[in-house]
């Protein structure tokens, strides 16, 4: 284990997860995590995603039924009270030849609360001639991790890191503008429809 006299570090898994090759990663990240101790938030797993991601190529579509809004602010409502309330720690799979939106999002939300970025790419595909944007990569203070292996040791890094740089700052949720706790507040409600239809 990692980091043995530590508080347990909860790391937040960013990244695509619409396709079988997309989850297949993330559940590969979210593993790797695991394995080293670390607890971990898989939004294919444990969010909101896997409750409306069927409806998406079904006859009983969300928009149809209307539910697209809903759908959608419940997911970024119950991701931000993840981001805001629970994870320490976000990795971010910067993969594919541009990263997802989504993601995107996420990590600067996780760098605008004072949390660590991590950035993963083991992906030669870029934009920009073999750089990615450097407003992706100026959100992390470590190296971008290119080995799966390798991630939660930079994890451990990049949170030591964070802490070193602010010294005599504590991280709190009080101190957020009342719409970002008003909106994470929303998505902690949200958890109760994950457990209604995935029991336990």
């Amino acid at each position: 284990m990692i980091f043995a006299a530590m508080k347990k570090i909860s790391v937040y898994c960013s990244g695509p997860l619409f396709s079988p090759e997309e989850r297949t990663a993330m559940a590969e990240i979210d593993a790797v995590l695991k394995t080293a101790g670390y607890d971990t938030f898989l939004p294919q797993r444990d969010g909101l995603e896997p409750v409306f991601l069927p409806f998406l190529n079904s006859p009983l579509n969300i928009s149809a039924l209307g539910l697209s809004k809903l759908a959608d602010r419940s997911v970024f409502r119950f991701d931000l009270h993840k981001l805001v309330h629970e994870c320490d720690v976000l990795v971010m799979n910067v993969n594919g030849r541009v990263p997802d939106e989504g993601a995107c999002v996420e990590a600067g939300i996780a760098f605008a609360l004072g949390k660590p970025v991590v950035l993963y790419k083991d992906d030669a595909r870029t934009v920009f001639n073999g750089l990615d944007n450097a407003m992706l990569t100026g959100l992390t203070a470590v190296e971008v991790v290119r080995t799966l292996a390798d991630i939660p040791a930079r994890v451990k890094e990049a949170y030591d890191e964070c802490r070193n740089a602010n010294q005599g700052w504590a991280y709190s949720a009080a101190r957020l503008a009342p719409h970002i706790l008003s909106e994470a507040t929303k998505g902690e409600s949200a958890e109760k429809i994950i457990r209604t239809v995935k029991p336990g």
